[in-house]
């Protein structure tokens, strides 16, 4: 049946009084697949929210043919954690797909989230790198009982290694994998870091730990240069995505859509490289990279880094106009619970682990860093708020 929400879903009421009066006939809809279901925008983790044009045919291709990579079954219980818009919206609609048994939280919390695992018996969830992070501290605090947990999965931002090996101890006999996606896939996800490839990261190939994992079936991947060439294996360029899935542009942005899905393919804005394997490896976004004294520094490589040290909890790096340097690499770090580290005290660390030129010329301390309704951490925002911030305190 096709149901308005009007001018939100709290006027729709109690949804068995719907149904009640509800007539028994039932609706049938002529929807071509090439028609939009939805509008779904961008988190604005890196700009403007943008809005991703999902058709139906992208939409069940994207839920179908990713759940054949992933692995879910009827016989799971899925934890929700995500907000229920945009694409976590899909991860929550799967039961509709294949059956399998929903528990939805209204609002994230570490707690609450281990809580639920051992009382609804949870077998599989997703989270983004800061839930990972608050879980791993509250769990390695407390005892529960997550013995029915036998996914993890985890993704929609680059993820240090560091916390994944936390993570990997901590919930020690669960097995993990990593999904790379956007929004403009129409929730469905480009790569998967397998249980398979944390194993052999485990076994002495800990560089895997720096992927995303390799093309899901569904989709193909390129890497390319400025012209729109593929890159040779382990040079780095602009992922480029290909497949069914894929969003028909964007919301009454023409010109965008045209340079995004130029030449048949969704051009990401994500930079990255691939091995020989068909490992791909997430550099940072393009705009985020900083020249530094004629050297080119990707954000993510510095985080990676500074996530290592064992008072770092989480990380946010990015570049600073600087009158030597052109731009200076600057970080805002938040510190474990208890540390009283200084930021000096981590830029010396960093000494011998990282090239001199990457390492931060500031690092800040901060209590927390600005995060998006998924919990990504905003990094366009908070480098933004602090340059306005600077050019004010200049001023």
């Amino acid at each position: 049946r096709l149901v308005s929400c009007g001018d939100g879903q709290l006027a729709l009421g109690e949804l068995g009084q719907l149904t009640e009066q509800a007539g028994s006939d039932p609706v049938v809809l002529d929807v071509s697949e090439n028609e939009i279901a939805q509008i779904c925008y961008t988190t604005g983790s890196t700009g403007a929210p943008k809005g991703a044009l999902w058709t139906h045919r992208a939409l069940s291709h994207a839920m179908a043919h990713t759940l054949l990579d992933l692995g879910i079954s009827e016989a799971d219980i899925w934890m929700h954690c995500l907000p229920g818009a945009g694409v976590p919206g899909v991860l929550a609609v799967w039961n509709a797909v294949i059956g399998c048994t929903n528990v939805i939280l209204d609002a994230f919390d570490p707690r609450k989230a281990l809580e639920a695992i051992q009382k609804y018996h949870v077998s599989r969830t997703v989270w983004v790198p800061t839930m990972l992070s608050a879980v791993c501290a509250v769990a390695e605090q407390q005892h529960f009982d997550v013995s029915s947990l036998r996914r993890i999965s985890y993704g929609s931002a680059p993820t240090p290694p560091p916390l994944i090996r936390r993570a990997l101890k901590v919930f020690d006999g669960v097995t993990f994998d990593q999904w790379y996606g956007s929004t403009e896939g129409a929730g469905g996800w480009y790569t998967q870091l397998t249980p398979a490839d944390h194993l052999r990261a485990l076994d002495g190939e800990e560089h895997l730990l720096e992927s995303c994992g390799k093309q899901m079936h569904h989709a193909t991947l390129r890497v390319v240069d400025k012209l729109g060439e593929p890159v040779a294996v382990g040079e780095i360029g602009e992922i480029c995505v290909r497949g069914t899935f894929v969003m028909q542009g964007y919301y009454r942005s023409p010109e965008l859509t045209a340079e995004t899905l130029r030449g048949g393919w969704l051009h990401t804005g994500d930079m990255g490289r691939m091995d020989a394997e068909g490992y791909l490896y997430l550099v940072d976004r393009k705009q985020f990279m900083i020249i530094t004294g004629g050297y080119n520094v990707y954000p993510v490589e510095v985080e990676n880094i500074l996530a290592a040290h064992p008072d770092v909890a989480e990380v946010c790096v990015f570049g600073v106009p600087d009158d030597k340097w052109g731009e200076a690499v600057h970080a805002l770090v938040v510190s474990r619970a208890g540390s009283t580290v200084a930021g000096e005290d981590i830029r010396m660390w960093c000494q011998g682990r990282i090239a001199n030129f990457k390492i931060p010329k500031a690092i800040e301390l901060r209590e927390s860093l600005l995060r998006g309704p998924t919990g990504k951490i905003l990094k366009r925002a908070i480098r933004d708020g602090y340059l306005a911030q600077a050019g004010s305190k200049a001023a």
